[in-house]
């Protein structure tokens, strides 16, 4: 069979058998498959056959396979100079039943390759991405790599990553790599631009990536960039960018024996400290609100934050430095809240939003105050004799307003006997 410079493909499925020998095919263009293409197939047998300049706009220079189980091409059988995006001499691909079992099995195939060319990955055979690994670093030439993994074996270690400060941001690269340990290179203009051919598009548009974490128990939280695609693609490493993300939780190098050890960094925080709390191992942390000792970022109502100090914007006010509850003050008043003050307000104030005057002189020793009778304040009294005249009047209101109601009922009562 000659097969030369035709555009598209011959498609065959659903056969069982199906047998290809002493055969030609050179110079052909097409979009999957530039020669041939499989779909739905038990067996194929190739042999003393010819694959050479052959070129698919997407993906399988010369064959296109889909659902073939039982692939075998002899040894003297040649793909020579073919080109692709994906697979330059062959793209071979199963449904989600048949992968696991027949996916990277090319142990029939013993084809001779020579100067095919798969742009994007699979130089000779293009199947899926094989592997990945990824970096850690803030420049990928100043990077180290970190971990190694197969994208379709769920029986792996998991990353771990170390050295990082619970709550600060860090950037990792991970990039694919097909069975040949050859990266993953795709055009991101051409992506982006629909410069590839739409089935081509299909496919990358399902490149997404996460980064979750195995805790069941909640210690680790894992925030910012945690999904990566080809919109965060950075041409120039040829990798999957995860630029921002923050891990809170307890990293491995803080863990010195059975004790737990947390510090934050800038604008994140954690008012309990375990370096403090002796005779608490982890284990009964880990029992407890584990919230409660991871850094988070700084509260509502608050100017910066680090390792265990809060401090407050103007206006706000909270009831002491061992909580993160943090309240707006009067708003016709804001200015009685003063976090750089004793119990965050200023003079003469106390109490919950600073709403409360300290008419005894129990925070301000030595000085009373009172509620002012022309602002939204506390004034200082002048003396005790003024003091003890306004705890007289406020008595004698008091005293006049029980006399009245007490007047009212009565008057009710002598109503009700007429």
């Amino acid at each position: 069979m000659n097969y030369n410079n035709n555009y598209g493909n011959i498609m065959i499925n659903n056969s069982d058998l199906v047998e290809i020998n002493y055969s030609q095919f050179n110079s052909n263009i097409g979009i999957e498959g530039s020669c041939l293409q499989f779909l739905n197939n038990q067996n194929l047998i190739i042999y003393q056959s010819n694959f050479s300049k052959n070129v698919a706009q997407a993906s399988g220079g010369s064959l296109y396979l889909l659902d073939t189980s039982n692939i075998t091409i002899d040894q003297n059988t040649q793909f020579k100079d073919n080109v692709a995006q994906i697979g330059g001499a062959m793209r071979i691909l199963y449904s989600q039943q048949m992968y696991q079992r027949y996916l990277y099995s090319f142990k029939t195939i013993q084809a001779q390759f020579d100067s095919n060319l798969g742009q994007i990955y699979g130089h000779d055979i293009g199947t899926y991405p094989y592997q990945y690994l990824i970096y850690q670093g803030n420049d990928f030439n100043k990077k180290s790599l970190i971990y190694t993994g197969q994208l379709f074996n769920t029986d792996q270690d998991n990353l771990i990553l170390q050295n990082i400060q619970s709550g600060g941001s860090i950037k990792l690269f991970l990039q694919l790599q097909d069975q040949y340990n050859q990266s993953v290179i795709i055009d991101k203009q051409s992506f982006m631009n629909n410069f590839y051919p739409q089935t081509l598009i299909q496919e990358l548009q399902k490149y997404s990536i996460e980064i979750l974490s195995n805790s069941t128990n909640d210690i680790i939280e894992i925030k910012g960039d945690s999904i990566s695609n080809l919109h965060s693609y950075d041409q120039i490493s040829n990798s999957f960018l995860f630029n921002n993300l923050q891990i809170s939780g307890f990293p491995l190098y803080q863990i010195t024996s059975t004790f737990l050890q947390i510090k934050c960094s800038n604008q994140t925080y954690s008012l309990l400290d375990p370096i403090d709390a002796t005779n608490i191992t982890i284990y009964d942390k880990l029992q407890q609100n584990i919230s409660n000792y991871i850094c988070k970022k700084c509260p509502e109502g608050s100017e910066s934050c680090y390792s265990d100090i809060i401090i407050l914007q103007q206006g706000y006010w909270r009831e002491n430095n061992q909580t993160d509850a943090i309240f707006q003050c009067n708003l016709l008043n804001p200015g009685i809240c003063d976090p750089t003050k004793q119990n965050g307000c200023i003079e003469g104030h106390i109490g919950p939003l600073c709403e409360t005057c300290d008419y005894f002189g129990v925070v301000f020793k030595g000085n009373t105050y009172s509620q002012s009778m022309s602002t939204i304040g506390c004034s200082k009294c002048s003396s005790d004799i003024l003091q003890l005249f306004f705890v007289l009047q406020q008595l004698v209101l008091f005293q006049m307003d029980n006399v009245f109601t007490s007047m009212l009922d009565l008057l009710q009562i002598v109503k009700m006997i007429q």
